[in-house]
């Protein structure tokens, strides 16, 4: 992981340069959905349950808070 922060520095994280920055953790965790949207969309058949749908909810929720924090890091150290 290291030896890909230092050939893309962007993907580091503002408050230590040598850890995956919480911009990138964020998109990564926001993938998870976006597979089980695509799964469907190629009629695989998952369970449908509350706690799927729980799952996904919660997955957007914090992805998206750290998409926020990270940028909102990035900006403030610069």
């Amino acid at each position: 992981m290291k030896n890909l922060i230092r050939k893309y520095p962007q993907l580091g994280s503002s408050q230590d340069p040598q850890k995956l920055g919480l911009t990138v953790k964020a998109v990564l965790i926001a993938l998870i959905p976006l597979f089980i949207a695509i799964g469907r969309g190629f009629g695989l058949d998952l369970i449908e349950t509350d706690l799927i749908q729980l799952v996904n909810m919660i997955a957007t929720i914090v992805s998206s808070v750290m998409v926020i924090v990270g940028l909102t890091r990035k900006i403030y150290k610069k």
